[in-house]
């Protein structure tokens, strides 16, 4: 999800705004001259100029009369939220949609403290300002990564006070519950359905938009290759068999489910939910009038299994066993029960073979009718043992730590076989149950976060009426990301280029010693001479420019030296450059929040001169963050947490925080 956000603050009243007023004021002066001369042109220029100076004077005490009136009711009184999305209460909030918080009034950005809870990766901005970077009176929470479904969350907002600060401050809560996991609300062909033709799509209807709230597995029994689909209204999954289904075959869909939250940017799933069962039903496809139902179906048909065919009126035995085939030939024995009920009872199947049954039309009944078309179907008998589904499945990742592993096969195997070829890597100790064909492993121990694990289980599972496996057989999942992170204070910058005391603020907070940006500055050093050409101050000395000013042209900022100066006056702090991105995320797990030189937007990388004729390395957009945590393990991370006073505290992925750290050589403050 993208967001935009107000990356570098402006004066308060900029001289190109204070240059504007005056011409417009001059000009407004003007006007009023003229207009006086031509009414009176015979007046003398004193009197002229005397109306001029009054009219004038009254002019702008109007205009002041009207700006303290409007400033008086815009940015005195205490701001209060007039809309919300979500509105307290709601429910079925969707999760990935952004969470807006719009005011009366401007609100103090700097003083104001937000929160979620349970806290979710994301970015908090104020959007729409009223005046360049300024009066801002909406708050937005760009979410990261979806929300959980079904939960409630509250949204916090701590000292909301005016734009002064003047108002007293207060605290605003918002509870609101996310969308419920989709459903299965209706499936066509329905539950025991008949007369289903060969090439009717399967329709799963969700009683909510799916939109990768959930991850839906979809199994057919007989097995039959489909192409799986989702509607716009993300309301409706089409299941289309690309193979016309088998005439008289009773079939069964299985739909499971799982919930996932996803990163909102690569759309890679975070944690995966535990499996359940959303829905389980049967249906039967055409078969000739006159015939009510035939067994087997299927491709895990036994070796003895008896072929069963019912029929609708009584039939006469003699007809049907000369109509009744089938190929390969397999011996067996057959009789009609009641005239009704036909059964096959064959010595025994060829394991892994299919077989085609045949009812030729010339079968008869005993009032002299016929079937009215051939029954044709086919079976499959049991082959190699062979995994037919698992959760955690192949190449899942975020599995939660508790979730045991489900292993289901094909068909009936020994358990003792099958617990005794079954391994997982890294070594994880377990106890293995079993129902029906499902060998469940569930770990004594929670799985370990940030883990690949790899279950295997060997050749060789014996099969209770088919054939043992001959290949090994692999599943590989990843667990869920533990989230490392320091509790470094959020502070945002005071001043439009005050991000690195900002930063130097909140590790000297995390060290418990709290103090102000000025006292910082006073400390750190400035030289507010304004830029000449190519020639400008060192920002390995002090700060450079104006704090309030406009970057690159009259403000810049301060490099580490200066930063580790001032907070080695309170705690052993010590600067770097070129340290190691491994060594940064260490001293961060060691407790030591890092202060790193990056930059905000273009990142465009310029020079000047400063007094002594040093050439100094600089870049467009030069900012600061505290790494305060990082995601996955911190040899190999998959995000990097970072408090910008720029915008609070957001997770950048390693693609992101890199380059914008190698731009200044990987240099920084560590404070101890």
């Amino acid at each position: 999800m993208t967001y935009p956000a107000l990356y570098s603050g402006s004066p308060l009243i900029p001289l190109d705004i204070v240059a504007a007023v005056i011409i417009a004021f001059v000009a407004a002066l003007i006007a009023i001259y003229f207009l006086i001369h031509f009414r009176d042109k015979s007046a003398p220029v004193n009197l002229k100029i005397k109306r001029l100076v009054f009219i004038g004077s009254g002019l702008l005490l109007l205009i002041l009369l009207a700006s303290a009136a409007l400033a008086a009711y815009w940015l005195l009184p205490t701001p209060h939220v007039i809309r919300a999305d979500p509105r307290a209460g709601e429910t079925d909030y969707p999760l990935t949609r952004k969470i807006e918080i719009i005011f009366d009034r401007p609100v103090s950005r700097a003083l104001l403290e937000k929160s979620i809870t349970p806290e979710v990766p994301g970015v908090w901005v104020f959007e729409n300002s009223t005046y360049r970077t300024h009066l801002l009176r909406r708050l937005v929470f760009y979410p990261q990564e979806s929300l959980t479904v079904a939960t409630e969350y509250t949204i916090a907002l701590k000292n909301v006070t005016n734009v002064i600060r003047k108002s007293p401050p207060y605290n605003y809560q918002l509870k609101f519950k996310t969308q419920k996991s989709p459903e299965v609300k209706k499936v066509t062909p329905g539950n025991n359905q008949k007369d289903v033709g060969a090439d009717t799509p399967i329709l799963i209807y969700l009683s909510a938009p799916d939109g990768q709230v959930s991850h839906f597995q979809f199994e057919l029994s007989p097995q039959l290759p489909f192409e799986t689909s989702l509607d716009q209204t993300k309301t409706l999954y089409t299941l289309t068999p690309k193979t016309p289904l088998k005439q008289g075959t009773r079939y069964q869909l299985l739909v499971k489910k799982s919930d996932v939250r996803r990163n909102l940017k690569t759309e890679a799933i975070v944690e995966t939910g535990p499996l359940s069962e959303a829905y389980r039903g049967y249906f039967t496809t055409k078969i000739p009038v006159g015939i009510d139902s035939i067994f087997p179906t299927g491709d895990t048909v036994t070796s003895r299994q008896p072929i069963t065919i019912r029929f609708t009126k009584a039939m006469d035995e003699a007809s049907v066993k000369r109509s009744f085939s089938i190929q390969p030939p397999v011996a067996g024995s057959s009789l009609l029960i009641d005239h009704v009920i036909y059964v096959f009872t064959p010595k025994k199947y060829e394991f892994a073979t299919e077989y085609t049954i045949r009812l030729a039309k010339k079968a008869q009944s005993l009032d002299g009718s016929f079937l009215e078309s051939d029954l044709i179907t086919t079976f499959t008998t049991l082959g190699r043992v062979r995994i037919a589904s698992s959760f955690p499945t192949d190449g899942a990742s975020g599995v939660r730590s508790a979730e045991p592993l489900a292993i289901t096969f094909d068909q009936e195997v020994n358990p003792a076989s099958a617990e005794s070829l079954f391994s997982i890597s890294p070594a994880t100790s377990g106890v293995i149950s079993w129902e029906g064909k499902t060998m469940i492993f569930t770990p004594i121990k929670s799985w370990q976060k940030d883990t690949l694990y790899t279950a295997t289980i060997k050749a060789g599972v014996r099969s209770l009426d088919g054939l043992d496996s001959i290949t090994d057989s692999q599943i590989v999942f990843s667990t869920v990301q533990s989230v490392f992170k320091l509790p470094v204070p959020i502070y945002l910058q005071q001043h439009p280029l005050s991000c690195e005391l900002a930063a130097l603020r909140m590790v000297l907070a995390f060290r418990q010693i709290e103090k102000t940006e000025e006292e910082l500055l006073s400390q750190v050093g400035s030289d507010p001479s304004p830029r000449r050409g190519n020639i400008w101050g060192d920002p390995y000395e002090v700060f450079v420019g104006n704090i309030d000013g406009k970057q690159m042209s009259t403000g810049y900022g301060v490099y580490w030296p200066p930063i580790a100066r001032v907070a080695n006056l309170y705690r052993p702090a010590r600067e770097f450059s070129g340290l190691p991105f491994p060594e940064i995320l260490t001293e961060v797990k060691n407790g030591n929040p890092v202060i790193i030189w990056t930059y905000s937007r273009s990142g465009i990388p310029t020079f000047w001169f400063d007094g002594s004729g040093e050439k100094i390395f600089a870049a467009s957009g030069e900012h600061t963050v505290v790494v305060v945590g990082f995601v996955g393990p911190v040899d190999n991370p998959s995000q990097i947490i970072v408090n910008d006073p720029l915008l609070g505290q957001i997770y950048w992925s390693l693609s992101e925080f890199i380059p914008k750290a190698s731009l200044f050589a990987n240099s920084g403050v560590i404070v101890y």
